[in-house]
C-alpha cells in the first residue's frame, strides 16, 4: 500500500471548465443534506420517502421527466443507461437505525446531485443512488450483477464526504501500514491495483483542488488479503465494482477515523462542513469533465 498526496497543479483551468465548477453552492449542498438527513433505514417508509426526494431532485438536476428515471428491484435510483455509459457516479442514501446520517451519507448523495446538476444529462455519464449499503451492500451487489458484461471505464462512490476538523491530531489513521496525515482537513481516494490509471488521473486533476486530497494505492493482491489488513477499505458500495473487475474509487472523509459522529444520533446537518463538500464536489466535476474529453 501506498499513500499519495495531490501536488499544486500551476496550469489554470480552462474557463469553460471553471465556470460550472463555480456553480457549486456550499448554501445549495446544505439543503440538501437537511432534506436527506432523517432516519431511513434500509426498507422501511422513510426509506422510501427519502428515494421519492431523490428522484425529483435527479429529475430537477438532469431537466428529465420521472419517467426517464428507474427505481430497480433493490430500491436504487438510476439515471441513465449503465450499459452504454463511461462514468459511473454513486452514492447510498441509507441510514443505519438511530441516525440522522447527515454525514453518512446525506453528504455524498447532495455531492452526487451537485455533480449531476453540472455535468449534465449525458450518455456517457450514469447516476446511480444505492439503497442498502448498510445492510451488505445490497443495491450495489445487485447493480452490478445486472450490468453484465459491459465494463464501464470509471466509478466514483461518495463515502461520506462531510466532516472535517482542523485541530491538531483530530485525524485517526485507517491504514497503520502507511504513513498518514494527522489532521482531518483531507479527502482520500482509495483505489484498487486495478483503478490505478483512474487514480492517477484524479490526484492529476486535485491539483487545481482547494482542499488537501490523498490516494491510497492498494497493491495487487487478494480482496480476503486486504480485508484481513484493512477491512473498511472493502465495506462501501465501491467494492462489488472492484470484484467484477471494474475500476472503481472510494471518495471519504474518513468515516469513524475522524467524524466522532459516526453511526450516532449526533450526526445532523449542523456538524459539516459545507464549503470542504463543494471542494470534493468541484474536484469530481473536474474529473469526470476532463475524463470526458
Amino acid at each position: 500500500m501506498r499513500l499519495v498526496a495531490a501536488k499544486p497543479e500551476s496550469k489554470p483551468v480552462p474557463d469553460a471548465v471553471r465556470g460550472v465548477l463555480n456553480s457549486v453552492s456550499p448554501v445549495s449542498l446544505r439543503a440538501v443534506v437537511e432534506r436527506i438527513a432523517v432516519p431511513r433505514v434500509y426498507r422501511t417508509p422513510e426509506n422510501a420517502a427519502v428515494r421519492g426526494m431523490v428522484v425529483d431532485r435527479l429529475a430537477t438536476s438532469l431537466a428529465r421527466d420521472r419517467r426517464t428515471l428507474r427505481v430497480d428491484d433493490a430500491g436504487n435510483v438510476v439515471a441513465g443507461d449503465p450499459r452504454k455509459a463511461r462514468v459511473l457516479i454513486g452514492a447510498h442514501y441509507d441510514a443505519v437505525p438511530g441516525t440522522p446520517g447527515a454525514d453518512d451519507n446525506a453528504s455524498a448523495v447532495a455531492v452526487l446531485l451537485a455533480a449531476a446538476g453540472a455535468i449534465g444529462a449525458r450518455e456517457e455519464v450514469c447516476y446511480v443512488a444505492f439503497d442498502g449499503e448498510e445492510c451488505g451492500l445490497a443495491g450495489s451487489r445487485s447493480f452490478v450483477e445486472r450490468v453484465g458484461p459491459h465494463r464501464l471505464e470509471s466509478v466514483h462512490v461518495l463515502e461520506m464526504v462531510g466532516f472535517t476538523d482542523r485541530r491538531p491530531d483530530s485525524q485517526r489513521n485507517p491504514v497503520p501500514m502507511v504513513q498518514a496525515p494527522t489532521v482531518g482537513d483531507f479527502l482520500g481516494l482509495v483505489g484498487s491495483h486495478g483503478s490505478q490509471p483512474l487514480l492517477d488521473h484524479v490526484l492529476a486533476t486535485a491539483g487545481h483542488s482547494a482542499i488537501p486530497v490523498y490516494g491510497l494505492y492498494l497493491p495487487d493482491v487478494p480482496a480476503a488479503m486486504i480485508r484481513r489488513v484493512a477491512p473498511h477499505v472493502l465495506r462501501s458500495d465501491h467494492a462489488p465494482f472492484w470484484a467484477a473487475g471494474i475500476p472503481a474509487l472510494m471518495w471519504t472523509d474518513t468515516a469513524e477515523f475522524r467524524n466522532p459522529n459516526y453511526h450516532r444520533s449526533t450526526d445532523t446537518p449542523d456538524t459539516l462542513d459545507y464549503v470542504f463538500m463543494a471542494e470534493v464536489a468541484r474536484l469530481l466535476i473536474h474529473t469526470v469533465l476532463t475524463s470526458l474529453g
